[in-house]
């Protein structure tokens, strides 16, 4: 018989996310019936085509959860400072990265539920502040 999980969470790789993610998934009782994937830029992965291993990685994880695990919700959550985009220095302030997150995240979304019209997709940005604080926001 198959194991069936609920959700896929396709999130960056830093290090700076792990117990933060894992709090989040915890907190919303996810954490043990979700698969979680970390890949390089996350949601950046789904838009962009570059570096093609990144983005068919992101995609066929999304697939696999699906066939395997039998996900009915997707969430992508992106960061800010993220390597990724260039780090937080790659942007005029703090506004502008945002709105790319929020760009990407979107479009994102919108590719998967395309292919995947039976997926619930959610999408937040993970702000990492400079304090090192890090608090969700959901992107809609």
């Amino acid at each position: 018989m198959a194991h069936t999980c609920s959700t896929m969470v396709l999130h960056c790789m830093d290090f700076r996310l792990g117990s933060a993610i894992r709090n989040e998934l915890e907190t919303r009782g996810i954490l043990n019936d979700c698969d979680i994937v970390a890949i390089a830029g996350a949601g950046k992965t789904i838009v962009s085509a570059e570096p093609a291993s990144w983005h068919e990685a992101a995609l066929s994880h999304i697939e696999l959860s699906k066939k395997l695990h039998a996900i009915k919700k997707l969430i992508i959550m992106n960061h800010t400072d993220c390597g990724a985009y260039g780090g937080r220095g790659a942007f005029e302030d703090r506004e502008a990265e945002d709105a790319q997150h929020h760009a990407d995240l979107k479009a994102a979304a919108g590719i998967v539920k395309e292919a995947h019209v039976d997926l619930e997709v959610e999408t937040a940005l993970v702000q990492i502040d400079d304090d090192g604080s890090i608090r969700f926001e959901s992107v809609t």
